[in-house]
This record gives structure tokens, sequence and C-alpha cells, in this order.
């Protein structure tokens, strides 16, 4: 009873932590650009017009396939009862990170002892998601699936739920596609390797039901996702890049416990911390549990050497999740020396996200069109943007969240937003925001 309380107060001390981090000065750090726009417009749609999605997001690129819809199911509700206001994108970031933090905890605390799942929880406490798109639930995922290619290494029998989990995680986004490798590396060194045929069966039918909207869609429009597919997988759509690339970009996601913020050398630092502890961490394991975290680890890099686009870092978050189980594992072994180190780096994460800021994030757009759509001067009115490529993402939606658009005809007065380093062009300033001003031609 005395280890229930615990645990249940452990759980509430971290769903305030989590809730904490992610909406600590939320409005300098939250961005409302091309993904969280598209999801907004996405979600309000089905709401307004009652009726359902059958396909998700594009992935990697504007001329790329697309994914599921259940990241735009999952925003539904958000939306929802928020009236369609762009702060639901928080609302749902911030949810997502409270059931990751929870989720890493009960699992770490599961496979490698109570101290390493406080740790696991600390440092995903220091990689939250900081903004609402798709990739937010990667880590949610990875966190579960780890769970279940450890529960295939003893036993066979739990393909019955991995699989269908898998297959709904790569049908919401398609990183997590690479974990087949290491489910079918657990299937083939699993203890017990009895499994009743009908359960697989189970498993497959499961993965087929969560693909459905996809393969619906491509009936509907003649393959064009497959089509998609294999034209990013060949690199048809012509992004040229170095050859090393998914190895530097592999290196730069390692920053994982926080310490990039005191400078360069401070960054690498971090980075060959995280690789040498991961390293101890798997001395002394099991071959074949070896065998299992370094094909989980090295299938997303070799899988970005076959695919000829380009490589984001969030491409990796699968295995940074995995290696913040190892760290944590590999920390809990100093017993009171393990709290202070954490302590240190939340503390340390603290003093980030107090002077950490976007360029323009939300609440400096929203105040922009804000000042558009109350200003009495000209009731009719016309706006451009003299922005850098991609930043103009988001006003779209705000206008018309906000009750009021830009005309755009011959009779309206022009406003343009730029960067407040362009101050000196003509025209009237009128307002500011962050980086943002708006001018009045």
């Amino acid at each position: 009873m005395k280890k229930n309380k615990r645990k249940i107060i452990i759980i509430l001390i971290l769903c305030i932590l989590s809730i904490f981090f992610s909406i600590y000065r939320v409005d300098d750090r939250y961005r409302f650009d091309w993904d969280q726009e598209d999801d907004a417009i996405k979600v309000m749609g089905m709401i307004e017009n009652k009726k359902p999605l059958l396909i998700g997001q594009r992935v990697s690129h504007e001329n790329s396939f697309f994914a599921g819809p259940y990241h735009f199911y999952y925003l539904l509700p958000f939306y929802g009862l928020m009236d369609g206001d762009p702060r639901a994108g928080i609302v749902a970031m911030t949810f997502t990170n409270l059931v990751t933090v929870i989720s890493i905890y009960i699992v770490a605390s599961r496979l490698y002892g109570s101290r390493a799942g406080l740790i696991a929880s600390g440092l995903m406490l220091i990689n939250q998601n900081e903004t609402s798109w798709s990739v937010m639930h990667l880590a949610f995922f990875g966190v579960w699936m780890w769970w279940g290619v450890n529960k295939i290494t003893e036993s066979r029998k739990n393909i019955l739920w991995v699989l269908p989990v898998w297959s709904f995680a790569s049908v919401t986004h398609l990183i997590p596609t690479s974990l087949g490798v290491p489910i079918l590396v657990a299937w083939f060194v699993s203890k017990d390797k009895k499994v009743d045929k009908k359960d697989l069966i189970k498993a497959i039918f499961g993965v087929v039901i969560f693909a459905i909207p996809l393969v619906v869609f491509d009936l509907r429009h003649d393959f064009l996702n497959t089509r998609k597919f294999f034209e990013m997988l060949k690199g048809e759509t012509k992004i040229a890049r170095e050859i090393w690339l998914p190895v530097k970009v592999y290196f730069r996601s390692l920053n994982l416990i926080g310490i990039a913020r005191f400078g360069q050398v401070w960054e690498q630092a971090e980075r060959i911390i995280v690789v040498l502890i991961s390293f101890l961490a798997l001395l002394g394991k099991k071959r074949d549990k070896n065998i299992v975290i370094l094909v989980w680890l090295l299938t997303p890099l070799i899988t970005m050497f076959l695919y000829k686009g380009g490589v984001s870092e969030y491409y990796y978050r699968l295995a940074g999740v995995l290696l913040v189980l190892l760290i944590s594992k590999f920390i809990s072994n100093f017993g009171k020396v393990s709290w202070l180190i954490m302590g240190l780096l939340l503390i340390n994460n603290f003093m980030r996200l107090n002077t950490e800021k976007t360029n323009i994030g939300l609440r400096n757009k929203k105040e922009i069109v804000e000042y558009l759509v109350n200003q009495k001067r000209d009731e009719v009115f016309n706006v451009s943007y003299e922005l850098p490529l991609g930043w103009d993402n988001g006003f779209k939606y705000l206008f018309k969240y906000l009750g009021k658009q830009p005309q755009n005809i011959d009779e309206g007065h022009l406003y343009t937003v730029m960067l407040d380093q362009d101050d000196y062009k003509s025209g009237e300033t009128v307002k500011r925001s962050g980086v943002l001003i708006l001018k009045r031609r």
C-alpha cells in the first residue's frame, strides 16, 4: 500500500513538472508555422463541415506522400473544446508531453528499477516537445514500442499487441516504420518461441486495420501515396545533400541532457558524453539484448543512407528515446549522486526555458493580426509579407479565427508585415511585436 501511494505521489509530481515545463513562458517559445496552421485548418474543417478525413498530413515536405489521419483526430477534441483557438495546439502538446513522461517513468521503472524510472522521466522533462505537430507523438510511441520489443524477447506471444501498435504509430508518422526491424530481431532472439498461429493472424489483421485509411486513399487516387513514397526513397524530389549528412545529423540529435546552451564546446561535449554513457550502459548486458539495442539505434541511420532526401534531427527521435533509457539506467547506479545529477540538469533546463525565445511565435503573429482586425483607420485593407521563406505561415488561420480577413482588392489600403531590421523601408510603422513590424504603405 505504501509503495502504491509513493508511486501515485511521484506520478502527480511528474505531471505538475511536465505541465510546468510545457507552459512556462510558452508565449515566447511556441511557434505557429506551416505544420501548426495546416493542422488547425484541417481539424477545424472537419468540425465546421462535419466531414471526416481519411488522410493526414504530408510527410517530410510539401510534395511528399501523406501519413494517416490519426494526428488530426487526436487534435480534434482540443480544437473543438477551445472553439478553434490556435492555443489548442499548446494544450495538445502539453498533454502529449505529460503522458510521455508518465509512460517513460512506468516503463523504465519496470525494466530497470524505480530510480532509473525517475531519472528517465527527468531526462524526458528536459526533452519535451515545444510545439504541436505529428512528430510530438514519436517519443510516446518509442517508449511503449521499446517495452513491446523487450516483451517479445521474452515471448513471441506479445507480437499480438506489439504489431498493431507499431502499425498505428507508423501510419501516424513514417518514422516508427523503422522499428519493424528491431521487432523482427526481437522475434528471432525470443526465449519463448511458441506462438499460436491464430494470434499471429490477429496481429497481422491489427496491422491492416490501422493501415486502412492509407489503402482507401491510394485506391481512390491512383496509388498517389505509394508513388510519392517511392519517389522520396529514390530521391526524385531532387534534394541535394552530402553523403555523410545522416551521420552528422544523428550526432547533432544527441543533445539529450541539456548542457548545450553553455556554448559550442559544451554542445559537442554533451554528445560525446551521451555516446560514452550509452556504451557503458551496454556493458554487462546479455548478448541478445545488445543486438536488439544496436539494431534499434542503427536502423534509423541506415535508413537515412538509403533515403535520398533531406535529413532532420527528429528522424532520430526514436533512437533518442532508447538512449534516454540507457542513460537513466547507467546514472541510477550512482545512488544518491544520481539525484544530485538530475537536480542540476532540471535546474539547468529551467534556466534554459527562462531565456529561450523563438524569433516569431504565435503571440507575435496574433498581435499583428489583432491590430489589423481591430483598427478602424482602414476598414478595407490588403496584407503583404516581406518575410523569410515560410515565416508568413500562420497568418491566414489567425485572420480567419479572429473573424476578419484581408480583402485584397484595389480599394483596400496595403499593410506589410516585415522584420524590424527592415524598418527603414517606406511606410508608417503602426505595430511592433518581437522581431515583427507592421507598416502601413
